[in-house]
């Protein structure tokens, strides 16, 4: 008799306990559990519609799901009562491989997105490869060339910082940068404690503006690039303009720029009317030093204009000194008109 007993208490205890969590996939109350003890010092409660396990405080809190030999396990997360494609994902051990995936069910049958092999290569959804060895990340590609992406917000830039020695000094962070602005593509450096564009590349017409030289090694050289020209003006000349060609189309006066800031700036003039084109300095200070030139040698004073008129007459400058313009090149009649 207590055989029976004890046996249909344990058919009772199992369809209560069944009964109990089959509950937590709707508001069904437990019922007759408000509180069930898991095991040593493991305490499982429902409150609403939570399942809470809480272990006491001198044990580690573990909950442990295991399969049988050779059979996979999954710990599954459904959604919104599981009745749309998405509103489940299956975390996933392989019994195969071992790895550990993420899968979803949006298109209507449960896919990987997600997976970490036992070596800790992390696996995408196209099947795209992240890997980690010897302090290197790799990014693997199964079918397609590589591509990577940074996507910015509207109206705000995309950047990839590079920062070496702990980035604990100023000079250390290296910036490559998409501007939302103007469209432009930067490569910039926090030398002067923030970041600061050395080179820039317009989307336009690929122009690129440096803010330091260019060195080559001895054997380089430089071709396919047309000299820019400019038509004369009245205005005076910047540093930012040195390498041009200006070419007059009329009688203009064109100021150089302060020899002393612009060392080793070259400028060259052509006349392209038969109208008088001259050479200003930038102040009484700064000298045009002599020119032997067709009809010859002039020797213009600190503050002296030069001057060509015939169309085809040229000079090219460059400040050599502090105060003063050498001629590098000059065609047809140069006067001094001070």
């Amino acid at each position: 008799m207590k055989k029976i007993v004890l046996f249909l208490s344990l058919i009772f205890a199992g369809v209560c306990a069944v009964a109990g969590f089959r509950g937590f996939q709707s508001t069904t109350s437990l019922g007759l559990f408000s509180s069930i003890k898991c095991g040593s010092g493991l305490t499982c409660t429902r409150v609403g519609n939570d399942f809470s396990m809480i272990s006491s405080p001198v044990l580690a809190g573990n909950v442990t799901l295991t399969a049988a030999n050779g059979a996979d396990i999954k710990f599954i997360l459904n959604a919104d009562n599981s009745d749309d494609s998405g509103d489940e994902w299956t975390m996933m051990a392989a019994a195969s491989g071992n790895a550990l995936s993420f899968s979803n069910d949006t298109s209507g049958s449960v896919v990987q997105k997600f997976a970490i092999s036992t070596a800790g290569v992390l696996t995408l959804s196209d099947s795209e490869t992240i890997t980690n060895a010897s302090d290197a990340i790799s990014l693997g590609f199964d079918d397609a060339a590589a591509n990577v992406n940074v996507v910015a917000f509207e109206a705000t830039n995309s950047n990839i910082t590079l920062k070496a020695d702990e980035s604990d000094d100023n000079g250390d962070d290296w910036m490559l940068s998409s501007v939302a602005s103007s469209n432009v593509f930067t490569i910039s450096n926090d030398t002067t404690g923030s970041q600061v564009a050395k080179l820039t590349m317009a989307a336009s017409d690929g122009d690129i503006t440096l803010t330091g030289g260019i060195t080559g090694d001895g054997g380089d050289t430089v071709s396919g690039f047309l000299q820019k020209q400019t038509a004369s003006t009245t205005v005076a000349i910047t540093a930012t303009q040195c390498g041009e060609t200006f070419v007059s189309n009329s009688a203009d006066v064109m100021q150089l720029p302060e020899a002393s800031t612009v060392l080793g700036c070259r400028l060259t003039f052509i006349s392209g009317t038969a109208d008088d084109f001259d050479i200003n300095p930038a102040d009484g200070t700064d000298q045009i030093l002599p020119i032997t030139a067709s009809g010859g040698t002039i020797s213009p004073s600190a503050g002296d204009a030069i001057r060509i008129t015939d169309p085809g007459s040229s000079v090219t400058l460059e400040a050599i000194g502090a105060n003063a313009w050498a001629a590098r090149a000059h065609n047809g009649v140069i006067t001094d008109v001070n």
